[in-house]
């Protein structure tokens, strides 16, 4: 955050809220509905990894209660005001004002966790008959990667029916999309396929290779995307023919 402005304190609670994890996306393998909420650990590889903490603590207690917390308070931190202490600790410890994705320390979590499952696989191998310890490390290996197999993307379905270029269909003249992107840059190709439903020119389009004029037509009205209209910038927009935003 920036100091002098009014979120130099922090953000609020509210703000944590809208992009903490729940208990479940600690569990599931698919992203659900949310923001930035995507924090599976898999359900075999716990497992492994408390067994791991136990046959540690029997020789260092103390790099067990190390990895231990490292492995836990990072997933109750992640799912944020659902665990019922995290409200308490972010009112009266100020660094966690300043955390937006409290899902950010998951990582912390998960070297810690590996190193438990680690240590838990080490202790399968030396029990195991010399001959059958390579086959023991390969199938405990390919049951975390099964384990941990995620599947957090699926396709963004299209929209062959937007209402606002259909309605466009009766209006002549150019269309400006908002907010206005640099052609160069890809953000502006979603307007491209929304041309094919209602086609008819833009002056500013998208293409690595974009004329001058269309850098030109950017750079004149880019604070049209902050909704800055100036009466010289209408007639601009005229001038070119354009009908419709």
């Amino acid at each position: 955050v920036i100091a002098g402005s009014n979120a130099e304190n922090g953000r609020t609670l509210d703000q944590v809220e809208m992009f903490q994890s729940d208990w479940l996306d600690l569990v599931s393998r698919f992203r659900r509905d949310g923001i930035e909420q995507f924090a599976y650990v898999g359900w075999l590889t716990p497992i492994l990894a408390v067994a791991g903490l136990i046959v540690l603590a029997r020789g260092k207690r103390w790099l067990a209660a190390v990895l231990g917390v490292a492995a836990v308070v990072p997933l109750l931190f992640a799912v944020g005001t659902s665990f019922p202490l995290y409200a308490p600790l972010w009112q009266h410890f100020p660094p966690l004002h300043f955390t937006r994705v409290p899902g950010r320390l998951v990582p912390i979590a998960e070297l810690a966790i590996a190193a438990l499952v680690a240590i838990a696989l080490a202790w399968l191998l030396r029990r195991a008959p010399a001959s059958r310890r390579p086959l023991v490390a390969v199938v405990v290996g390919l049951l975390v990667l099964g384990d941990l197999l995620v599947l957090p993307f699926r396709p963004t379905a299209a929209d062959p029916t937007n209402a606002a270029y259909a309605a466009l269909r009766d209006r002549p003249g150019r269309t400006v999309e908002l907010p206005l992107f640099e052609p160069g840059i890809h953000y502006g190709s979603i307007y491209d396929y929304y041309q094919l439903q209602t086609p008819r020119e833009r002056p500013g389009g998208y293409s690595t290779l974009a004329p001058p004029a269309a850098y030109d037509f950017f750079w004149g009205l880019n604070r049209l995307n902050c909704g800055i209209v100036l009466p010289l910038d209408l007639d601009h927009l005229r001038a070119l023919g354009v009908r419709s935003l």
